[in-house]
């Protein structure tokens, strides 16, 4: 038997230990800004900060989506650069409808 628990509302623990104050602070503010973007994805991607930097990871359907995502980051005050490891995956409905089979006459 296999559970599925949504962990997506939790409270995603901070890593402490050799972090500075503006980096929890800049954390803190970053899952904010994913969480509250309008697009509800967005709120389920990891992130982490060091030295300013802002790493975020994770799957989004789109590439839409990642973009948005980076460019929700990079209005932070205090960010210096971003680092965008997102994955995108399709969706399987959504990746038969984008690249059609080429049709064969015999």
């Amino acid at each position: 038997m296999m559970i599925a628990i949504d962990r997506r509302w939790e409270a995603r623990p901070v890593e402490l230990s050799g972090a500075s104050a503006e980096d929890r602070r800049l954390l803190s503010h970053a899952r904010v800004a994913l969480q509250n973007s309008g697009y509800p994805s967005l709120g389920r991607l990891d992130c982490q900060v060091r030295q300013g930097i802002v790493s975020i990871d994770g799957v989004l359907p789109s590439f839409y989506l990642k973009q948005v995502a980076q460019e929700v980051l990079s209005r932070l005050a205090g960010v210096l650069g971003i680092r965008n490891l997102v994955a995108v995956e399709w969706p399987e409905s959504t990746a038969a409808r984008a690249w059609p089979q080429a049709v064969f006459k015999a």
